[in-house]
């Protein structure tokens, strides 16, 4: 048990170590981020799968959901209190959807996913305390989560809270070089074309994740550090 345990820890390692030689040379000149937590070279793995080519749609899905989890994790942790916070924000979007049309075209074929991200990161190893990039934007996107919890909330406030959550994790992953840039476009072309009609999620719900990530550059973007209270 113990062998196997060692071997699959191993393994990681090595994935973890690939992955960031790989976004050295394939992604930004920004690749300040050390993967020294599984659910980095995870999201990682996702996005590279979304924008290979031959991407299905569960793939485009699942990366975002991975980035939006990334963004929670950078602000909250995978603790307890985490868990508890993504559970009150899921319930919260759940109730003010359901019985509308959008907790059949948003809700369920889409963004619960990435509460489910969210709400599960404590299945992975422990975090380091929350850090990120750009203390500036982490700001901002934390108001706009605190926003989105609060009483009165409504669907504009979800999408711009979740759409800034996938952005942060963009941000302290690829950084917001022009680079950077370019591999958000791919991303949101690629979502675009698997989503492209007027009623679909990318324009009702996943154009603002996307819009934010390709305007990151007027953040500032520093040296990863701790994020502060």
């Amino acid at each position: 048990m113990l062998h196997t345990k060692n071997n699959r820890m191993a393994q990681r390692g090595m994935m973890m170590a690939v992955l960031t030689i790989g976004l050295l040379f394939t992604g930004t000149s920004q690749a300040t981020v050390v993967f020294d937590h599984e659910y980095y070279a995870i999201t990682l793995e996702r996005v590279e799968k979304a924008l290979a080519e031959g991407a299905e749609k569960k793939d485009i899905k699942l990366a975002g959901a991975s980035l939006t989890g990334l963004g929670w994790l950078q602000l909250y942790g995978n603790g307890s209190a985490s868990a508890a916070l993504a559970k009150r924000l899921n319930e919260i979007v759940f109730k003010a959807y359901n019985g509308t049309d959008k907790i059949d075209t948003i809700y369920m074929s889409h963004t619960s996913e990435a509460y489910f991200e969210m709400s599960n990161l404590n299945r992975f190893q422990a975090s380091n305390p929350p850090f990120t990039c750009s203390p500036e934007y982490a700001k901002i996107t934390r108001e706009r989560i605190n926003k989105a919890l609060a009483e009165g909330a409504g669907p504009d406030d979800f999408r711009l809270a979740e759409g800034s959550l996938c952005a942060l994790g963009w941000m302290d992953m690829f950084g917001n070089d022009s680079k950077s840039l370019e591999k958000a476009k791919s991303l949101m072309h690629a979502a675009s074309k698997a989503w492209p009609g007027a009623k679909e999620v990318y324009m009702l719900q996943t154009h603002e994740a996307y819009a934010e990530m390709i305007n990151l550059g007027r953040f500032k973007h520093g040296e990863c550090g701790e994020l502060k209270p």
